[in-house]
């Protein structure tokens, strides 16, 4: 069976390599991947099939922690996105931000209807930019909660790494100062860059290429 890498949104915490695609479990709503599941209860997941079959070997286990939200990130980048006439639900929803004499850029950017990035870009000299910290937020009813971070050196739980961020954000002056710039050129070919995060591998419709092909020619 091939495996991929961690998808992003994918609940799972009996696995750490994931293939096929997201579904969620008709019992508790996590959503996991096809390396959960089973053939004699296929709409739940591994978890709800040990409670449901062998309950008293669920009740012996210790509960595992649900993921949190990030209330305060949440409200920040909501109205971030908001003094700038940005829905934050737009399907593609985007701002790149900079502050005056910085050269760092804040990058909020809506990938699906569930999922939204908040990034830092770093400029490395040569017109490129390293994201440091990259989150991602699974966004819902429930609020935003954190799935998936690169550049963060936190472990598992990346909420308080998130929130303490929001209060960075506000201390730096990015609602009272930053400004709003162009969007960038590779702004066009942003569901192929985030389809190899999210687990896919989309062709470009107009090339063929692939994601690695186009991360090539993309400025970050």
């Amino acid at each position: 069976m091939e495996t991929q890498p961690r998808i992003t949104g994918c609940q799972s915490t009996n696995h750490s390599e994931c293939y096929g695609e997201l579904w969620s479990c008709e019992r508790c709503g996590k959503s996991v991947c096809y390396a959960e599941g089973t053939d004699n209860d296929p709409d739940v997941c591994d978890d709800c099939w040990v409670q449901i079959h062998y309950p008293a070997y669920a009740g012996e286990q210790p509960r595992r922690p649900t993921r949190q939200t990030a209330p305060a990130m949440q409200r920040v980048i909501t109205q971030l996105l908001e003094q700038h006439g940005i829905d934050v639900n737009e399907a593609d929803a985007f701002l790149w931000l900079a502050l005056p004499g910085q050269a760092e850029r804040l990058i909020i950017e809506r990938i699906d209807e569930r999922y939204l990035s908040v990034a830092l870009a770093h400029p490395d000299g040569a017109s490129y930019f390293t994201l440091a910290p990259d989150v991602f937020f699974a966004t819902d009813a429930t609020g935003w909660t954190p799935v998936y971070g690169d550049g963060v050196e936190t472990g598992s739980d990346l909420t308080p790494f998130a929130e303490a961020w929001a209060a960075r954000i506000l201390a730096e002056g990015w609602l009272t100062q930053a400004e709003k710039l162009p969007e960038p050129p590779w702004q066009a070919a942003q569901d192929a860059l985030w389809a190899s995060v999210l687990g896919a591998e989309p062709k470009d419709s107009a090339t063929g290429a692939g994601t690695e092909e186009l991360c090539d020619d993309v400025p970050f």
